[in-house]
């Protein structure tokens, strides 16, 4: 199904959902600005989608299975793992937006990833081939299961204002692109998909944020569990231990459809019983042209981090890898007129921690591509591969092959 019908379906669920005059005219113009982000939501994270959906005071669910194997040609490694994603909106309260206090939802994003059979974990993967930073997010030992996001999602003041609260996973929210939202979706390697400079991103906690939208500005603040996983912890509300967050971004009035952002993001997140507490800068741009004003998009993000070395010697390894370090990144939308494919390459750097340099790693660049089609409705095929400079200063090459089977209700 290309984009475009998407939209068209999308527009049908406005309109069909209320019947009295004055909600159709409003339904109708949040459908005319669904037609100009369609591009934007094809290729997004699918729970961008789902926080689209429930301010449109739409229901959605995904569910999702992904499979990535990918092999380390020089180690003569492998390494294959999954992931299980449910994740929606559903509306509670169906008001008009142009209130005050107008709709709410309850969004929720529930994940379970594990490593295929006796296959080894990513992080097992990377050191044994020498990177710095994992090849692909999943990077677990053993089987995880989580509540990413549980929130209470709230329209406000005539819908320039959205209010989360509940369980949120910062990476989700904060530094946006379609272009690097999900290791089910874009790039694999984990310095684009997360942040290997920044605790901000992992940070999956309760806690609260207020997003502002004006007509070119947009502003993010809020605060969340620094110390929580994969339980709902109410003792942060007593020990203060937060990771709390501000970004303010430009997005220009464009003539035609296409997005065009940059932001800068600070964070800080506290000490914990392993980490130590951490500050960062982020900045972090897209923008879309071309033709149809979507056609092409170049991007990209860099963290500088000061502080988040471990307590003790286990605990040093579990820190992350790069004092700063990012991306810049391009994309070409519907190539050779083939309107279910993409195409996104990106440059890759990270400037390691003290520990690591005394491991005797240097600076680490690399390069990522990826060839993504949908081959069904149902169906998503992407074919990748990273060129990084390993410990040895050797080049690694590492193919991969992701596979994403998903439905929609």
């Amino acid at each position: 199904m290309g984009f475009r019908e998407k939209t068209c379906r999308r527009i049908d669920s406005l309109l069909i959902r209320d019947e009295t005059g004055t909600r159709i005219a409003h339904r109708l113009a949040m459908a005319v600005l669904f037609l100009g982000q369609a591009h934007q939501l094809v290729h997004a994270d699918q729970f961008d989608v789902a926080e689209d959906a429930a301010q449109h005071s739409q229901d959605y669910m995904q569910v999702a299975l992904t499979g990535i194997y990918q092999s380390a040609l020089q180690a003569g490694e492998d390494t294959g793992n999954f992931e299980i994603d449910l994740m929606g909106a559903k509306t509670i309260l169906d008001r008009d937006n142009n209130q005050t206090f107008g709709s709410g939802s309850l969004v929720y994003w529930v994940f379970s990833v594990d490593n295929f059979g006796d296959m080894q974990s990513t992080t097992d993967f990377a050191r044994k081939a020498g990177l710095l930073w994992p090849s692909n997010d999943v990077a677990v030992s053993d089987s995880f299961t989580a509540f990413g996001v549980f929130a209470w999602q709230q329209q406000l003041w005539q819908d320039r204002v959205t209010l989360h609260a509940g369980k949120l996973f910062v990476g989700n929210f904060v530094a946006e692109s379609p272009y690097t939202a999900s290791n089910t979706e874009t790039f694999m390697s984990r310095v684009i998909s997360n942040d290997m400079a920044g605790r901000y991103f992992d940070t999956m906690g309760l806690g609260a944020q207020l997003q502002y939208n004006g007509d070119q500005w947009f502003a993010t603040a809020g605060f969340a569990d620094a110390t929580a996983g994969d339980e709902f912890d109410f003792n942060t509300f007593y020990n203060g231990d937060w990771t709390v967050y501000a970004e303010a971004g430009y997005r220009p009035t464009r003539s035609r459809p296409g997005i065009s952002t940059v932001s800068v993001l600070l964070t800080s997140a506290a000490s914990t019983g392993t980490l130590r507490s951490q500050q960062t800068v982020t900045a972090a741009f897209t923008h879309e042209y071309g033709g149809e004003g979507t056609d092409y998009a170049v991007f990209g993000r860099y963290t500088f981090g000061d502080g988040g070395a471990g307590k003790t010697s286990e605990s040093f390894e579990a820190a992350l890898p790069l004092d700063n370090g990012g991306f810049v990144g391009f994309a070409w939308n519907a190539p050779f007129g083939r309107e279910t494919h993409q195409i996104g390459a990106a440059l890759m750097y990270g400037e390691p921690t003290a520990f690591r340099k005394a491991q005797g790693f240097d600076d680490q660049y690399g390069i990522e591509s990826y060839w993504k089609v949908d081959v069904l409705d149902w169906l998503r095929v992407s074919a990748n591969i990273q060129f990084v400079n390993n410990f040895d200063k050797d080049l690694e090459v590492i193919p991969g092959l992701r596979v994403k089977v998903h439905r929609t209700f």
